[in-house]
């Protein structure tokens, strides 16, 4: 199982911005932060990488957690990514959202992210969400409490129906 951090931007479509474009966020990654583009045999993009791994650097090797991966759709845009990344990967990826300063932020899989205020990153917590385990657990709780409460109410109102009946009260 992976883990997995993207650095995205959902600035509105009609924006202009880098991570759209595969040769600008090629140049700015190879000028301000020497990482190179991989390709495999038949010459397809895998991945950045610094020069060093940038000619060996298939997918499957150990050496995969030095890449930072390049994606784009039609919906969503452009994005970076890392696979279980290490600090040192985490804080690329921060320094490189800070070097596009176009509204891009960081997003892990939790739902964890990382965003530009004032010159400065900060980072918010997922939003806490109760599991239905959570809800189990509460609905567990209440009958344990109140269950036998109940019940001996309705038996002591069943009680008192039936002795009325005979006669009894």
């Amino acid at each position: 199982m992976s883990y997995l951090v993207y650095l995205l931007n959902d600035q509105a479509p009609g924006q202009a911005k880098i991570l759209d474009s595969f040769s600008d966020i090629a140049r700015l990654l190879k000028e301000q932060f020497q990482l190179e583009a991989c390709h495999d045999a038949e010459g397809n993009f895998i991945c950045f990488a610094p020069p060093t791994n940038a000619d060996r650097l298939p997918e499957s090797e150990p050496d995969e957690d030095t890449a930072i991966f390049y994606s784009h759709n039609e919906q969503e845009g452009g994005s970076l990514w890392l696979k279980n990344p290490s600090e040192s990967q985490l804080q690329l990826l921060l320094d490189i959202m800070l070097a596009l300063n176009d509204g891009s932020y960081v997003l892990g899989d939790a739902g964890e992210s990382y965003r530009v205020k004032e010159g400065a990153v900060v980072y918010a917590e997922p939003p806490v969400t109760e599991t239905p385990s959570a809800w189990r657990s509460k609905a567990l709780q209440f009958r344990y409490s109140w269950g036998l409460k109940i019940t001996l109410i309705i038996l002591f109102v069943l009680l008192q129906i039936i002795l009325h009946r005979i006669g009894w009260l």
